[in-house]
């Protein structure tokens, strides 16, 4: 669900950044991704899970453009596309981290999957 929700975030900050400049719509961004992402753990059912992972879809959506021009504005021309590239690996790279977080301290405590949140 958060992979499939990503394009709306992608168009809706792409919008509004080009509309009001890349730095507020960032901002908004960044607390609705954390807001979302903490309040994950708090959900009670299966329904409030999967509309909460949809809504960080689309603000994880929202969060790469804006974060990926504004980090690569400054580089060099020549590397452009190699960052680019790291940029998004860092999704890759987190995943990787959170199932070996999953493996080693989510089963040994009593929160359960919410831990992961």
């Amino acid at each position: 669900m958060t992979l499939s929700c990503r394009f709306v975030g992608a168009i809706l900050f792409g919008i509004a950044s080009d509309r009001f400049g890349r730095k507020w719509p960032l901002i908004v961004n960044i607390i609705l991704y954390g807001t979302i992402g903490i309040s994950t753990g708090f959900c009670q059912s299966y329904v409030q899970f999967i509309v909460t992972r949809a809504l960080y879809g689309v603000s994880m959506g929202g969060i790469y453009g804006n974060c990926a021009s504004t980090a690569l504005e400054n580089a060099p021309i020549p590397t452009r596309g190699l960052l680019s590239g790291l940029l998004q690996q860092g999704y890759v790279l987190g995943l990787i981290m959170a199932a070996i977080w999953n493996f080693v301290a989510v089963n040994s405590q009593s929160y359960g999957w919410r831990m992961a949140f």
